[in-house]
């Protein structure tokens, strides 16, 4: 019982959300190997593990950094790591699921878009509400389109009382879409 007890969490370990992503430095390639993007740890002197947070950068192959994301934004409760993270099948779009580093609001987690034909980052929860977990990894249902788990302020009907899923085209989502508060542009991206 304990042999497989062990096996089990070994195998959630190895591969699980974001671990299937990423290798250990918390880089992701894209499928066509022009971009990498990247998630660098960072900690205020002296401070608790609770109040780490991520800065997120995106680079072409060359190195040139494209776009970055700091989530430090304000205080230790405000801070956040990426949890997940998914390249779109054609490498157009990088989306990042992140978590606050001190387990506040822990139903939600915010969201973020890379287009690289725009080179920003945008927030899925700025533009079409909180991002919430149905317990899933983030994936894309086909081409573009990725689900997500929208948190149920409304309770929708047929729907769980706590979140529902949607397909988001992303082609169709940034069109429209807000700008990730702390990201910056560096570049636009050279096909």
């Amino acid at each position: 019982m304990f042999r497989k007890v062990l096996t089990v969490i070994a195998t959630v370990f190895l591969f699980g959300g974001g671990c299937l992503h990423a290798d250990a430095k918390k880089n992701w390639t894209s499928p066509d190997g022009g971009l990498i993007a990247h998630a660098e740890n960072h900690k205020a002197d002296g401070s608790a593990d609770y109040t780490d947070w991520d800065v997120v950068t995106i680079r072409d192959r060359n190195g040139k950094v494209l776009a970055s994301l700091s989530l430090e934004d304000g205080s230790g409760i405000n801070r956040a790591v990426v949890t997940d993270a998914v390249w779109s099948p054609g490498s157009r779009f990088f989306v990042f699921e992140t978590a606050s580093s001190g387990g506040h609001s822990a139903w939600h987690e915010p969201t973020y878009v890379y287009d690289a034909k725009t080179s920003l980052i945008y927030s899925i929860d700025d533009s079409i509400g909180a991002i919430t977990s149905d317990n899933s990894p983030l994936h894309f249902v086909h081409g573009d389109t990725l689900h997500v788990a929208l948190y149920n302020s409304d309770a929708e009907k047929e729907s769980d009382a706590f979140c529902f899923p949607k397909e988001l085209s992303l082609p169709d989502f940034v069109m429209n879409a807000k700008i990730a508060l702390h990201s910056k542009r560096m570049a636009l991206r050279r096909p």
